[in-house]
């Protein structure tokens, strides 16, 4: 709908004669205008951030204290411990138009032509090149997603739970006058003990690596198989690894996403947002309620400010002027700010990037536009002048 908007605009622009065209801008309280006119803005840039945080649980094993006895495994760690850290950080520069930098153009009488982006953002003045089209996001955060560490292990034997268990007593009975003691056997099944499975485990663990030699050293019982033999060979080592981790522990590994759109909400030097805390048990959290030696991750964005001497000349000019009548269009002298993601004193992301908005807004001179030839292209993305022309 905007685009066709504009195609109108343009295509009405063409068919009508207009003078000197010269601009202002929108929130300038003295400006009093007697027509309709056209608007258009210069752009600034946003930070699509996602951030990738890794949260490993180790859960020790059932059979933990047994893993020496049985398996002369020493040093098994028989604690839980959590911990999180940032993995990755993506950052995309998302274009688009800055509602503080909006002005308004108010036609001469030369035929110009104007190109805008699909958002308003001012492309060209007499010249056929194409805008581009900016793209949108949505500014959300993407919910973590965490393990519960609670009951990790669900197979802990290959035999059965229950063993039975015989009871003798003596039963005292008289045979001709002589007494003799009669054992009375009494069975009754329970549950085996943990230390009861812990041997079983062991047991079909040394029996798996002794079904494992005999196939990779040959020595079959009968032919050799038919299926695939490293097929076998890994499954084995699979069940292996899942009895051997009730003795040494199981580490499980949970990646989460942070991502949020950033606007800056000055222009420079310095912006610090909190985006989230980093918890060692929780990962990504919001607040710290829940953990309160979480760590926050900010996000920092530092202005070199190379525009600052220029943009302090142009101030003085001004005010020397004391007021200037009219303007030409306006562009900006854009500039350069370095990007970060810390953490506790630690940079995980780091580069250099480009802020129109922390830049210097310049005009043309008013009787430039005068000259009905005068071709000019702007950089979409920076709003800075690309060529000026007279063809």
């Amino acid at each position: 709908m905007r685009k066709t908007i504009y195609i109108f605009i343009i295509t009405l622009i063409s068919s009508i004669s207009f003078g000197q065209i010269s601009s202002f801008k929108i929130n300038d309280p003295n400006k009093t205008i007697k027509d309709n006119v056209l608007v258009y803005y210069l752009p600034k840039v946003g930070f699509d951030v996602i951030i990738t945080v890794e949260t490993e649980y180790f859960i020790p094993g059932p059979f933990a204290r047994f893993a020496e006895k049985y398996l002369s495994i020493r040093n098994v760690n028989t604690e839980a411990r959590t911990s999180s850290e940032i993995t990755a950080v993506e950052v995309s520069l998302i274009y688009q138009a800055d509602q503080s930098a909006c002005f308004g153009i108010i036609p001469g009488k030369n035929k110009i032509n104007l190109v805008f982006s699909n958002n308003g953002v001012i492309k060209s003045i007499n010249t056929c090149s194409k805008a581009k089209d900016f793209d949108f996001n949505n500014n959300f955060t993407i919910t973590p997603n965490y393990v519960n560490p609670f009951n990790p292990y669900t197979n802990l034997s290959v035999n059965r739970n229950f063993t039975d268990i015989t009871d003798t007593t003596y039963q005292v009975i008289q045979v001709d006058s002589v007494f003799q003691k009669i054992p009375v056997f009494n069975k009754r099944i329970t549950s085996k003990s943990l230390e009861q499975k812990a041997e079983e485990a062991a047991n079909f663990i040394l029996l798996i690596r002794n079904r494992k030699f005999n196939q990779i050293s040959g020595f079959f019982e009968i032919e050799a198989p038919s299926v695939d033999l490293p097929f076998m060979v890994s499954q084995m080592e699979k069940l292996e690894k899942e009895f051997l981790e009730l003795f040494i522990g199981k580490t499980t590994k949970v990646e989460n996403k942070f991502r949020i759109f950033y606007n800056t909400t000055t222009n420079g030097p310095l912006e610090r947002k909190i985006l989230f805390y980093l918890s060692n048990e929780f990962g990504i959290q919001n607040n710290t309620d829940a953990d309160y030696a979480a760590q926050p991750v900010e996000l920092v964005l530092v202005s070199d400010q190379t525009q600052k001497n220029l943009a302090e000349f142009y101030d003085r000019q001004t005010e020397l002027k004391q007021k200037t009548k009219k303007f030409g269009l306006f562009y900006r002298i854009p500039s350069t700010a370095i990007l970060k993601v810390v953490c506790a004193d630690h940079t995980y992301y780091e580069t250099k990037v480009m802020v129109p908005q922390f830049g210097y807004i310049n005009f043309l001179p008013a009787k430039l536009m005068k000259n009905k030839n005068l071709k000019i292209e702007f950089d979409e993305q920076t709003g800075s002048i690309i060529s000026i022309k007279n063809e």
